[in-house]
């Protein structure tokens, strides 16, 4: 697999815009509202799989490294925050998105929004297990499954919503100028 200049390019303008999102935020106790989501879902449809993959991938392993990259801080410890799940969520996201969507030629509208929330319940099925077990077995914190699910998973449903659409909507008519 060659790496070309172009592969590079992309790759670190996702993962800067990646960071970016995460200090575009609302805070908010427990998870706060970022554009993180946005880029994750753009990143996926625009770049394709392999620079999707390796875009989050190095957005995770630089804010692990200890630069403060993430929505709060970095180091090797975030892997203790209930967020970190969602970060490996995004990482899966972007890889489904990406080569989902490198089978289709020309894709719809509704297949890059349809694939989107195929990412979007990668993000949640990984990122809702991963916060709930940090907050019971790491923090102690006893949390009802109804009580994580209103306010980790349907608060923030509507925003990630209209983020898949606006990347759907931009992809399709922007995607395949970055092929």
């Amino acid at each position: 697999m060659k790496i070309t200049t172009k592969d590079i390019a992309y790759t670190g303008m996702f993962t800067a815009l990646i960071a970016i999102g995460a200090f575009i935020k609302i805070p908010l106790p427990g998870t706060p509202l970022t554009l993180q989501p946005l880029f994750v879902f753009l990143a996926g449809m625009l770049l394709g799989g392999r620079r999707a993959t390796l875009a989050l991938t190095a957005y995770v392993l630089i804010g692990l490294s200890g630069i403060p990259i993430f929505t709060n801080g970095g180091g090797i410890g975030y892997i203790l925050e209930p967020s970190f799940g969602y970060l490996l969520g995004f990482i899966a996201a972007a890889a489904c998105i990406g080569y989902s969507l490198d089978k289709i030629e020309h894709p719809t509208f509704w297949q890059y929004l349809g694939i989107g929330m195929i990412g979007m319940v990668i993000i949640y099925a990984i990122g809702l297990p991963y916060l709930y077990l940090i907050l019971r077995l790491y923090l102690g914190k006893t949390l009802p499954i109804k009580t994580l699910l209103l306010t980790y998973c349907l608060f923030l449903l509507p925003k990630d919503i209209i983020s898949c659409s606006f990347a759907a909507y931009f992809s399709r008519y922007y995607g395949k100028k970055l092929k």
